[in-house]
């Protein structure tokens, strides 16, 4: 297990979430699509098969991963995109899945405002990066044929967004503690690179499951 950078260019514009991405978020999506491949009965207790090193603290542990940071080209900076998107429920197709039985149990009447038939109009900020980076400890051959697996990072891929252009992966001292920009156990103050407040959240993926969310340690100034 060794220190290394990561660096992504991209050949369309991006949408940076709210949620910062972690790289171990990036390469357990990844392995959990192997496992699916596979054919896997349960490819989701793959998905901590990572090529990463943990951190353990007596709160709890995560693979030291950082987010990826987006970074503007300073050359040739670009103005974000507003993206308005609606989204509209389709009450025919509603109509036959309650004939079918198929959702009239979870959902016995159709509501517009909440839930899976919300309706809603949506804004996206788009905007083309020089590159995003992350840093890491782990196997880097292993990390870097993973992370082939992923052909575009952020919100909206399935609309072109974010897709990779080339992936970089170099061994990097620094890294052996700028892995750290991440969300950190409690109490984990000693590999802190910058000021950090209590936050709830997960501490490994999946990031989105928020029934898993803990008292952990999150970067100020991220």
């Amino acid at each position: 297990m060794v220190p290394f950078r990561i660096r992504w260019s991209f050949t369309s514009p991006a949408i940076v979430p709210t949620i910062p991405i972690h790289l171990d978020g990036l390469l357990s999506w990844a392995r959990v699509q192997q496992a699916i491949a596979r054919g896997v009965a349960d490819p989701i207790a793959e998905q901590h098969d990572i090529p990463l090193e943990r951190f353990i603290a007596k709160s709890g542990w995560c693979f030291k991963a950082s987010w990826v940071d987006f970074r503007i080209d300073t050359e040739a900076p670009s103005t974000p995109e507003i993206l308005h998107m609606v989204k509209r429920s389709n009450v025919t197709e509603i109509s036959a899945a309650w004939e079918s039985g198929v959702i009239g149990a979870k959902y016995p009447y159709y509501d517009p405002l909440r839930g899976l038939h919300k309706a809603g109009f949506y804004i996206h900020r788009r905007q083309w990066f020089g590159e995003a980076v992350a840093y890491g400890v782990g196997d880097i051959d292993q990390v870097h044929a993973l992370l082939s697996e992923i052909t575009s990072i952020g919100k909206l891929r399935r609309r072109a967004n974010g897709t990779v252009k080339l992936i970089e992966i170099i061994e990097d001292a620094e890294s052996g503690r700028l892995w750290a920009r991440r969300v950190l156990p409690s109490g984990s103050e000693c590999v802190a690179v910058e000021p950090m407040a209590s936050m709830l959240s997960p501490l490994r993926a999946p990031y989105w499951k928020r029934e898993n969310a803990v008292v952990t340690l999150v970067p100020i100034a991220a």
